[in-house]
């Protein structure tokens, strides 16, 4: 669909989403694009496996409960990540393993900064390793 005065200096609101197509000759051409959405199962899964789950495992969720992506597609970690963001989703606080802690954890108990921890873990004075949370999965 092309909208008439949809360009600069136009007195009616903008839509939500505009494509902008340039004819070449000085002119352009505004179209609305198609509105693609998640279906509301697949962001109401995604939220309560939040708490305690990867993005790549509430993907295989998803996938099992045969829901697809708004283009008909299976999920990915990638899908899941983007409902996050855009439903402000929260990642779980931690995915420390039973004994383990986090680098905050360990800065508190030390009495110093996480900075101070990341060093001892860049120089190998403490052995680490990525959590689920943060290794885009």
């Amino acid at each position: 669909m092309i909208e008439r005065g949809s360009g600069p200096g136009r007195t009616d609101p903008a839509p939500r989403q505009v494509g902008h197509i340039s004819t070449g000759a000085g002119g352009s051409l505004f179209t609305r694009r198609p509105q693609t959405r998640t279906p509301s199962e697949a962001i109401e899964l995604t939220r309560r496996l939040a708490p305690d789950h990867t993005n790549a495992q509430i993907a295989e969720r998803l996938n099992a409960a045969g829901l697809r992506t708004s283009n008909d597609g299976s999920f990915a970690a990638t899908h899941v990540q983007w409902i996050r963001w855009r439903h402000k989703i929260p990642y779980p606080t931690t995915m420390a393993r039973d004994g383990e802690l986090t680098v905050s954890q360990i800065a508190t108990y030390l009495g110093v900064s996480t900075r101070v921890i990341y060093a001892w873990i860049s120089t190998d004075k403490l052995t680490a390793h990525r959590g689920p949370a943060r290794a885009h999965g």
